[in-house]
């Protein structure tokens, strides 16, 4: 038999082939790909922002602007972004304990006192220039802290705007939050001295993710009635993923949830609020 290395055929046959099959034997449900924030650095001189994080081994398909290909790690190809648009639909929280110089890692069912427990996030979201439902994780306070942080102060002010506006509650994915480290005046990197809860510091630096909303939001950050409704279908099909506690013996990207088609072509972009639009009926906020 011979074999078509061609990269394009090789690929279309793949997907095709397994679009044939239906449910795949010996396969699972598929985990939503992650996404990290990394910290920016100033060291030896080289001073670089904050920003959104992404390995290839993570997507579908190459990702759009305002992703970018980089180049930090050796071992693997990834892609970042200094300012992103996410439209938050929900979260999961859990407690763990890890030693790095032993390199072990354990996931607790609760939080226990006295064993260094820290709390991991996982937000599942719609994020600019990538089609697919994704997780961004955190930890920390110079993290997971910030994102929640920015979630209240969304909620508290565009959404509860937004709501009033169109006299009805909306849900928590209709908007578009731009996403960045902070800044100074003049336009650059703020870099913060890295603390514990204590304020001891560590030394090093960190650039915290923070909203950076333009003027006139309502209008200009809207996601969209498509985006809107896809959204809607994401939480459906994600309800057991927001239930599902991780244990030791269960590793990362192998939960059992749903999998849910990424939205057609075109790629996600912000898009601008149409005042005449309808809204659709939703319950809430989650």
């Amino acid at each position: 038999m011979t074999i078509d290395t061609t990269e394009t055929r090789l690929a279309t046959t793949f997907t095709e082939q397994l679009a044939e099959l239906g449910d795949i034997p010996g396969g699972g449900a598929l985990e939503p790909g992650h996404i990290n924030w990394l910290h920016g650095s100033k060291a030896s001189g080289v001073r670089s922002p904050g920003v959104f994080y992404v390995k290839a081994s993570e997507l579908s398909e190459t990702p759009e602007g305002p992703w970018q290909p980089d180049a930090r790690f050796d071992d693997e190809r990834g892609y970042s972004a200094p300012l992103l648009h996410v439209a938050f639909i929900g979260w999961r929280s859990q407690w763990f304990v890890s030693d790095r110089d032993a390199g072990t890692f354990q996931w607790l069912p609760e939080y226990q006192g006295g064993i260094g427990a820290k709390k991991s996030t996982e937000f599942l979201c719609l994020v600019e220039g990538i089609s697919d439902p994704m997780v961004i994780s955190a930890s920390g306070m110079h993290k997971e802290k910030p994102l929640v942080e920015i979630i209240k102060t969304y909620e508290r002010g565009l959404l509860k705007q937004a709501s009033r506006m169109a006299k009805r509650s909306l849900p928590r994915w209709a908007f578009w939050l731009p996403i960045q480290n902070q800044l100074t005046p003049d336009g650059k990197t703020m870099y913060i001295d890295a603390t514990d809860g204590s304020g001891k510091s560590y030394g090093s630096v960190v650039t915290p993710p923070v909203l950076s909303l333009p003027e006139n939001p309502v209008n200009a950050l809207y996601v969209g009635n498509e985006l809107l409704r896809y959204g809607a279908q994401i939480r459906e099909d994600y309800a057991l993923w927001f239930k599902t506690k991780r244990g030791s013996d269960v590793q990362e990207g192998e939960y059992y949830v749903e999998e849910t088609k990424a939205l057609p072509a075109p790629k996600n972009a912000v898009h601008a609020y149409d005042p005449d639009e309808d809204f659709p009926t939703d319950d809430g906020l989650l």
